[in-house]
């Protein structure tokens, strides 16, 4: 019987995975080492996607202003031309923010995992010296 938790990232998966039947101290360091790296991992993917949401926000925002400039007419006629003239740029920000939520609940998720990870290994260290 294998405990597994497998969530899902846009590089694939990254199950915790301890076979009872050869759960000792040395694998389950093992794991909790190769966990590490994961978090370490998604966390300069978290600071990355954080640099290209708000590098985003920024060009959403500058696109905005100008066309807010260019346009005529009411401050309603001109916001919504505005909203209009820039809807890529709107979208692009919105998918950034949306990615980079997403990081953050994968970085949150694995750390769950690795405090799991050291309960159990908490947990053979104790049965291991008694």
């Amino acid at each position: 019987m294998t405990m597994a938790v497998r969530p899902t990232t846009r590089h694939g998966r990254y199950p915790v995975s301890l076979d009872p039947a050869t759960l000792n101290p040395v694998a389950c360091e093992r794991e909790l080492l190769r966990f590490v790296g994961l978090l370490e991992h998604a966390t300069q993917e978290t600071a990355r996607r954080g640099r290209a949401a708000a590098e985003a926000e920024v060009a959403h925002r500058v696109a905005y202003a100008k066309a807010i400039i260019a346009a005529q007419g009411t401050v309603a006629e001109r916001e919504a031309l505005a909203t209009v003239a820039t809807e890529q740029e709107l979208l692009a920000r919105r998918l950034a923010e949306a990615s980079l939520d997403a990081s953050r609940d994968a970085s949150r998720n694995m750390r769950e995992q690795l405090g799991a990870l050291r309960t159990v290994s908490a947990n053979l260290r104790e049965l291991v010296t008694s």
